[in-house]
């Protein structure tokens, strides 16, 4: 790769990261490509050239993280059908990617609030749907349940609790240690939730 060719990936990346802490605070609708460009300290014009308009920026910037939420749990796309074990692990996985990469539950939270700017690139919902599927065929989840309401009901479970932990600690003692402590207690808890329910035992 030429010298050029580094400083276009180089410019391309910069104004990526920039746009993503943009549209992180105010959503696709509220954000502007000057407010972008000002961050990336380059000029609109650019931003035009490497991406074309707003639409073309939420889309790279989206279609990145989306890659690497596949590349992160690919096992969801085995051939093959999961056991329950693997479907255990499989959960756990999924809580601990969002665990660890708090903006993807940002932009998820904002696409949905924004139908119009719904995140583009991999269909991580269909994903999960064909998934429960093939747990179905294997009888290691239960039938009687549509695999896209099974695929719904977990991003329910996990993405929900991201948005929403907060609310849980009082104000003032919501520090990083109480919010980990709590994450602890609910992973533990988020198999058997999806699994068994809340049914008294």
């Amino acid at each position: 790769m030429g010298t050029r060719d580094i400083n276009t990936e180089n410019t391309r990346q910069l104004i990526l990261a920039a746009a993503e802490r943009v549209f992180l605070a105010k959503g696709f609708a509220g954000a502007a490509l000057g407010e972008v460009a000002e961050a990336a300290g380059v000029t609109k014009s650019l931003i035009q050239y490497h991406f074309e308009s707003k639409e073309g920026l939420w889309t790279a910037v989206c279609g990145r993280r989306s890659q690497a939420f596949l590349q992160a749990l690919g096992r969801f796309t085995r051939a093959e059908a999961p056991t329950l074990a693997q479907v255990r692990q499989d959960l756990d996985a999924y809580f601990r990617y969002l665990q660890a990469n708090p903006e993807v539950t940002r932009l998820l939270l904002w696409s949905d609030l924004d139908s119009a700017s719904v995140a583009p690139g991999v269909d991580f919902m269909a994903l999960q749907a064909a998934y429960f599927a093939r747990a179905q065929q294997a009888g290691v989840v239960r039938t009687d349940v549509p695999c896209e309401f099974l695929a719904m009901q977990l991003a329910g479970l996990v993405e929900f609790w991201f948005q929403a932990r907060h609310r849980l600690i009082v104000a003032n003692q919501a520090t990083a240690a109480a919010l980990h402590a709590l994450d602890e207690r609910y992973a533990a808890l988020v198999p058997s939730l999806f699994l068994e329910g809340a049914q008294g035992r």
